[in-house]
């Protein structure tokens, strides 16, 4: 199917717009919604509240990666490890490691080492160290004009 007829059955469906339910059918919480929007520079126009609105244009957006929004909350509380994460991703584990110590420093002791090193890592997105590590997710970012 291509983009653009599925851009067109997209905007045939009446998606919600109320913050709260967008969040909910995305992710299934409000707070990984956030986050969601967060890492990926998706501008909601206002302050996340869920009783706002938001525009039919951004929903439209957000649902065309429900798929992968809902990935995203599943990786998030996944229980993993450095090297999950690097298999996950198909990246080197030194990288990851590497990532991990800058984007999340309070789970390195002071001598460098990893704190409990098996699965510290539940709550932390794959696709965040992904990004840090030059992963390209400008397709998701949206910014209300």
């Amino acid at each position: 199917m291509k983009i653009e007829n599925l851009n067109t059955r997209i905007a045939n469906i009446d998606l919600p717009t109320r913050m709260g339910a967008v969040a909910y059918k995305l992710t299934g919480r409000h707070a990984s919604f956030k986050r969601f929007c967060k890492l990926f520079n998706i501008d909601l126009g206002k302050n996340f509240n869920k009783d706002h609105h938001i525009s039919n244009e951004l929903s439209n957006h957000l649902f065309k990666f429900e798929i992968f929004a809902r990935l995203y909350e599943m990786d998030y509380y996944k229980e993993k490890s450095p090297e999950i994460i690097a298999n996950f991703l198909g990246k080197n584990t030194d990288d990851v490691i590497k990532a991990l110590r800058n984007l999340e420093p309070q789970l390195f002791s002071p001598i460098g080492l990893m704190m409990n090193k098996e699965y510290n890592f539940k709550y932390i997105s794959s696709f965040e160290i992904d990004k840090y590590l030059g992963g390209n997710y400008d397709f998701l970012s949206y910014r209300e004009i």
